[in-house]
């Protein structure tokens, strides 16, 4: 933790005293100044005062230093130590330094402390601009030591706060700030902060919530959203620059979405601004490690955040959660605290069919039509469920009152219910959110709250601090707050730190396999094709379960998946633990302190149960309806845009699940072929259903295309024409001894099983059985290559001349 102390390398002569010193101990005489009027007179009293003390304490800092720097030099000289090395050891920038910020900024009638007459401490470049209403707490924390189990000393740094929110500090701390409530306005904190701030967001509902406020000062960076219908560009980033450095008093402010961060990051060294000069700041942390197992890109996020400079950097959250990467263990965290207390009356109730509960609670609570509720339930199929059980009690005028607030996979599904949150109020008297809104959002009234965990629906299961994150969304008063959620008995509990444990362990031995490889291919060059094999391969082993324990890091570098970990161990700890039996939610509830706990039950009527099932059963109907429809419209608008690779991606990124890996199919191959050729061979009908060919099916394709696409005289053709002559007659058995053949020699480590070998020649090459041979055994005859033959009308085709054409065998296709 840094209170700018001297580091513990250089030894200060104790009887020296140092003005910077003793405010790192806090014990700061504080700089008061008499009641001050909104009237011209005070504020000019004010900047005269100001005037004075800076210039004192400017004269006071630099004998100091001068006097600090004799004795530094002194003792260095005697130990020996070139004077070039003095340099280095000169300290950060010192608390007097920061005072003598603020009295300037005084003085400049800087608008953050024209109303606060008081300057007493701070912490991690964090500065207090009101000591009425908050304190700084320091207290020594004991730690068991470093790996040589040396004891040592760190200390825990509380922001004590007599409001609701972050106010009385100018800055976020640098570090880790954990704010332990939600809707306190860190975000805002950071964005009104006198510094250019980049604000990583988990998700773009966040980005744009806060962006939408002042597009005209802040610039959101992340895939289309609300009135921005392009994803930002290194030119949008550019004009915004040019824009803020035009004017005055205005600093930069880019709320990026955890995906685009390396656009941020690689525009500024290009452009080759001081990445010292932007503090870096990765709000709702907890969020990116709870979404690493799907999303590994939250990985990389931690990777720029390590890399940035020390004190331009801060992890936010208000439900902090431990961490497996052992750099963010070793960084120190404030704390914030509330002298309000902020207490919940929840009602929990254990159902034993979530959505048919779900339902009549919704219906209760909104017997008041002047009263609304939100649902927060990370299903989209039991969303709809929910919405058709309530049509069947409130008829179909009831659907005029709901909306659906989800990320933008979800939009096609919920169809006319899903809407944009465009202000800070619900949309509808009844609308539902999905984990796309659980953190980030700010509700501006009151309303009902019902959060639902159902355990047939393992991604909908709520944490303790997803249940905190969730309550937060309401900046007025909950009504109501109501937990549904059923429970799944285990029938042996796994010891949830000892899993974490042996997923580091498994993920270090990994790491080190991958380590030597790479050292060995370091010697030996000529095989690195083959070890690259090797190395994909290891990094899709399956360790318990689990894949990718081993990842790449933004360098390449290949680094343990702490973040996954993480992630891994919370959905563990969500099923054998809150939601494995009666009473064991609520228990942690209380013991978390989260609120006042009441306890329900609801069984539900086998009448009930009957008419959720046949809702279940026209759901599926009419979500393979939905999926085909889907399937058709990318299909006629690909028609449209045929070679246009820019709305490729873009519809790639606004479109349903299914649409989204068609697309991304054509993606991958769209350079070969024409996509409405190509599109006509990666659907299919099934019981008069447009949908995706299976992923065996398209690797099959896939593979017969990078085959066709190849140079004529590429290594592994030349070597399939030798071996395998195009118009001579082979034996199945021979295809596929030839063919194992040619892979060993060309070490592509694929392993045929079950006649696999001759199945992929078959989409290598196009073949006819021998109608003159007789018997089982009738040859093959090798007439031309197969993709030839599959789209006749072709005549070009972009010749791929890569080396290395087993990494296609290995690849990961959608």
């Amino acid at each position: 933790m840094d209170h700018n102390k001297i580091e513990n390398s250089i030894e200060i002569n104790e009887n020296i005293e140092h003005e910077w010193v003793d405010m790192s101990k806090f014990k700061e005489t504080q700089i008061k100044e008499e009641s001050i009027d909104s009237n011209h007179d005070n504020n000019s009293h004010q900047k005269a005062l100001a005037k004075v003390k800076y210039e004192t304490i400017k004269q006071q800092v630099k004998e100091n230093r001068e006097t600090q720097q004799a004795h530094l030099l002194a003792k260095q000289i005697s130990s020996g130590k070139e004077t070039s090395q003095i340099q280095q050891n000169t300290p950060p920038t010192t608390p007097s330094d920061e005072k003598l910020k603020t009295l300037q900024a005084i003085i400049n009638s800087t608008p953050l402390h024209e109303t606060n007459p008081e300057i007493l401490e701070g912490i991690n470049n964090c500065t207090i601009i009101d000591p009425s209403i908050v304190t700084l707490q320091v207290e020594p924390i004991s730690n068991s030591g470093d790996e040589d189990n040396t004891p040592h000393q760190r200390e825990k740094g509380i922001l004590i706060f007599e409001s609701e929110y972050l106010e009385g500090i100018d800055q976020l701390p640098f570090g880790i700030f954990n704010k332990n409530r939600t809707g306190v306005g860190a975000t805002s904190l950071e964005l009104r902060s006198e510094r250019n701030s980049i604000i990583v967001c988990p998700t773009r509902a966040l980005a744009y919530n806060k962006y939408r406020n002042h597009p005209d000062k802040y610039l959101y960076v992340g895939s289309p959203i609300g009135s921005l219908n392009t994803t930002t560009s290194n030119s949008s980033i550019n004009e915004y620059m040019d824009m803020i450095n035009n004017k005055e008093k205005m600093f930069k402010k880019f709320l990026v979405v955890a995906d685009s961060l390396h656009l941020v990051i690689n525009y500024l060294k290009n452009r080759g601004e001081n990445l010292e000069d932007y503090f870096l700041m990765i709000d709702e942390i907890d969020s990116l490690q709870s979404d690493s197992s799907f999303r590994p890109v939250a990985e990389d996020v931690i990777d720029y955040y390590l890399e940035h400079p020390t004190q331009s950097r801060c992890l936010v959250s208000a439900t902090l959660k431990g961490f497996s990467n052992p750099q963010l263990a070793g960084i120190d965290i404030i704390h914030a605290e509330f002298s309000s207390p902020k207490a919940r009356n929840i009602t929990s109730i254990t159902s034993s069919c979530p959505d048919i509960t779900a339902a009549k609670q919704i219906l209760s609570t909104t017997r008041d039509s002047s009263q609304k509720v939100m649902i927060a339930y990370n299903s989209i199929s039991c969303i709809k469920n929910i919405i058709e059980l309530l049509k069947q009690e409130g008829g179909d005028e009831i659907s005029s009152k709901i909306a659906v607030l989800c990320g933008m996979y979800g939009r096609k599904e919920v169809g006319e219910y899903y809407i944009e949150l465009k202000g800070n109020r619900l949309p509808k008297q009844i609308t539902f959110i999905t984990s796309a809104y659980f953190v980030g959002v700010d509700i501006d009234e009151d309303f009902h709250l019902i959060s639902v965990a159902n355990t047939q629906k393992t991604q909908s299961l709520l944490s303790i601090e997803k249940i905190i994150q969730i309550a937060g969304r309401c900046r007025k008063q909950l009504l109501s707050d109501t937990i549904i959620h059923n429970y799944l008995p285990v029938k042996k509990r796994v010891d949830v730190q000892k899993y974490r444990l042996e997923l580091l362990e498994e993920a270090r031995h990994l790491q080190h396999i991958i380590t030597h490889l790479k050292k060995i291919e370091g010697d030996q060059p000529r095989f690195q094709h083959l070890f690259q094999k090797v190395i994909d391969a290891i990094k899709k082993v399956d360790i318990k379960g689990v894949e990718g324990l081993v990842r790449q890091d933004i360098h390449g570098n290949y680094q343990i998946s702490h973040l996954l970990i993480d992630s891994l161990c919370e959905k563990m700890e969500l099923i054998n633990d809150l939601y494995s039996c009666e009473g064991r939610l609520e228990y942690l509830l209380e013991k978390h302190e989260v609120g006042e706990i009441s306890m329900k039950t609801d069984k539900s009527t086998a009448k009930e149960i009957s008419s959720l099932n046949e809702i279940k059963k026209e759901e599926k109907i009419q979500r393979k309806e939905n999926r085909s429809n889907s399937l058709i419209e990318a299909r006629e608008k690909l028609k449209e845009i045929e070679g246009n690779w820019d709305e490729l991606e873009r519809m790639i990124n606004t479109t349903t699940y299914d649409a989204q890996i068609f697309l991304k199919r054509i993606k991958l191959l769209g350079c070969y072929i024409n996509w409405t050729l190509l599109a006509s061979k990666l659907l299919t009908q099934k019981e008069g259903k447009l949908q995706n060919i299976r992923k065996d099916e398209f690797r099959w394709l896939y593979l017969g295309i990078k085959y066709w696409a190849l140079d004529d005289n590429h290594k592994f053709k030349q070597i399939m024409n030798t071996c395998l002559k195009i118009g001579e007659k082979y034996t199945g058995e021979i295809i596929e001894k030839e063919l194992k053949d040619i892979f060993r020699l060309l070490a592509i480590p694929v392993e045929f099983k079950n006649n696999q070998a001759l199945k992929l020649f078959n989409k290598l090459m196009y073949t006819k059985r021998d109608k003159k041979a007789k018997g089982a055994n009738r040859p093959y005859i090798i007439k031309g290559e197969y993709i030839s033959h599959l789209f006749p009308e072709i005549t070009k085709k972009l010749p791929l001349k890569d080396s290395d054409f087993g990494k296609y065998f290995l690849e990961d296709l959608p």
